[in-house]
């Protein structure tokens, strides 16, 4: 479940009551709106007792979950309470698992003491990609590109800018996509490698494709027994967005001509 869009904890736990209908193949019996959370909560209990052994809830974005300003505590920590206290409470009968992705490392300080009480997660850091990691990556992304446009060493010079500034994997799209403009504006039939050196110029120039003054980390929170029916609990905070699935033409070139393609057409 992606919580961007989410702006309530009523309907973050409709979302999830959806979601696992949809999986089991069965109605919501509660409406969307107009119902109380506590039964949106029963009703999600429900299913997942009937349905299911174990459930792996995986909450993307969660602290874009916040709710109103004014509230003591964002929902996406009275989510965490919710899950983490269903199982010690026999509302749930099957294992549960909970992943929670933020960009946001700071996002526990907001956590509530009772929902920290009942989550007590573990850190696990991880590190950057590197240079190798993002070449893999953006020739997967290729194809945003007519066939044999790019010059061989355009997409390891593109991974070298990525990996020395930030390491983030969506971002490196991003010397790719500027070359190309670059090479469709000038009218060369080819994506070559003082495309990309002048893209990255021109962003250095005005201040962007810099490595931040601060450093993210990315945190895996995990396996944890909460009690003999809420297990292995996950809390991932990552220090780039990972790169979606999603169609290549959300960031490659709208127009049809040499040497680019929209890959949607």
């Amino acid at each position: 479940m992606n919580c961007q869009d989410l702006d309530t904890l009523g309907i973050a736990v409709y979302e999830l009551v959806q979601q696992a209908a949809n999986e089991a193949g069965v109605a919501v019996e509660v409406p969307k709106h107009g119902a109380a959370t506590k039964q949106k909560c029963d009703e999600l209990y429900r299913i997942v007792n009937e349905r299911f052994d174990s459930v792996v809830f995986v909450l993307d974005e969660l602290d874009m979950l916040v709710g109103r300003r004014d509230k003591q505590e964002p929902p996406f920590s009275r989510l965490l309470y919710q899950l983490s206290r269903a199982g010690t409470n026999d509302d749930l009968k099957a294992y549960i698992s909970v992943v929670a992705i933020s960009n946001d490392t700071r996002m526990m300080d907001s956590v509530g003491s009772r929902a920290v009480s009942s989550f007590t997660p573990e850190d696990v850091h991880f590190d950057d990609y590197d240079a190798n990691q993002l070449q893999s990556i953006l020739r997967r992304r290729q194809d945003a590109f007519h066939d044999d446009v790019v010059d061989d060493d355009v997409i390891p010079l593109a991974a070298a800018f990525a990996a020395r500034t930030h390491g983030d994997a969506r971002k490196a799209i991003d010397p790719m996509r500027v070359a190309g403009e670059l090479a469709e504006r000038e009218g060369d039939a080819r994506v070559r490698e003082e495309h990309v050196r002048t893209g990255q110029k021109n962003r250095e120039e005005s201040g962007v494709g810099g490595r931040p003054g601060y450093q993210y980390t990315e945190e895996a929170l995990s396996v944890r027994d909460c009690s003999r029916r809420f297990q292995n609990w996950g809390w991932v905070s990552s220090k780039y967005d990972w790169l979606p699935s999603v169609p290549v033409s959300d960031w490659c070139y709208r127009r049809r001509s040499v040497p680019s393609r929209n890959v949607c057409e």
